[in-house]
């Protein structure tokens, strides 16, 4: 991958996408916030599966990574990540805790493997 987004000029770095699923709603701007500022672009889904699966579905087909809460998240939205991101081939990890600093940890982790 040279890093060039699709149809962009060179120099243009293409960002990776972050889905978070769940979590605080009310920390968007500062998951936005530290998400953007570590590289990423940043979409969230609030976890309510009330519309049923199609919404979370296209979100995870859009992203790179995604960050599911355990702490703020209903049972469904994480049953659909655990079994619809590996069928995507998307890479994922369950977050104990959707506070900025686990957050943080766990895209901080992301960037070790990718450098490794």
């Amino acid at each position: 991958d040279s890093g060039i987004s699709a149809g962009g000029e060179a120099g243009e770095i293409k960002k990776r996408r972050l889905l978070l699923v769940g979590g605080n709603s009310g920390l968007n701007n500062h998951y936005r916030d530290l998400i953007n500022g570590m590289g990423w672009e940043f979409r969230h889904h609030d976890g309510c599966l009330n519309g049923g699966r199609q919404s979370l579905t296209e979100m995870l087909k859009w992203s790179d990574l995604i960050l599911c809460s355990l702490d703020a998240n209903s049972h469904g939205a994480v049953h659909c990540v655990k079994e619809l991101a590996p069928k995507l081939h998307k890479e994922y990890r369950l977050l104990g805790n959707s506070s900025l600093s686990g957050i943080s940890r766990a895209l901080a982790e992301q960037s070790d493997t990718c450098t490794a």
